[in-house]
């Protein structure tokens, strides 16, 4: 491979700031990127899009999961520490009880993966009844419900970066 790097029958038209070229990048993919959404919230919590993260490591008050609700319009986003997968849907109908009583909104879609913390009898009942769409990504495609996966992933940035912050050992 060094060596057909080197050869003159092969370019590439890699720059001095050690950026791909377009072939190297293409090269480098495992599939095809998802292509732009078109759906946008026009108003706050029209759309929210929710996932959940299990930590490998729990917290000292037990915590070994987090939802994140993130509104599609403003891009504010909720975390909220949860000891089961079974309280996930609890804290959601939670939360759609504050932006009711907290806003006098309701919320319209929810945007979520294909985890069964969101999809089962008692959530479909819940949503059903209060006319939210409820908007599942395919299974195994996790980029389809990226603006939740790219929230949790700053999230743990921002927890890892105060823990090395706090000088706190690995354990935390």
């Amino acid at each position: 491979m060094a060596q057909l790097s080197h050869s003159a029958d092969i370019t590439c038209s890699k720059t001095t700031d050690e950026r791909l070229c377009h072939a190297c990048y293409l090269g480098r993919h495992i599939r095809l990127p998802f292509p732009t959404s078109s759906s946008h919230a026009a108003h706050i919590f029209d759309i929210i899009h929710c996932d959940l993260w299990t930590s490998p490591v729990p917290s000292i008050s037990r915590y070994k999961y987090y939802l994140v609700v993130l509104d599609d319009f403003s891009h504010y986003s909720w975390t909220f520490p949860l000891r089961a997968k079974s309280e996930a849907f609890s804290m959601l109908s939670h939360f759609f009880a504050w932006v009711s009583t907290q806003f006098a909104l309701t919320i319209k879609a929810v945007q979520c993966d294909n985890g069964r913390e969101f999809d089962n009898a008692a959530s479909r009942t819940f949503f059903l009844s209060r006319g939210v769409q409820l908007r599942m990504s395919c299974p195994y495609t996790s980029p389809q419900n990226g603006k939740a996966e790219r929230m949790i992933h700053t999230t743990n940035d921002v927890m890892h970066t105060l823990l090395f912050w706090a000088s706190l050992p690995a354990r935390f």
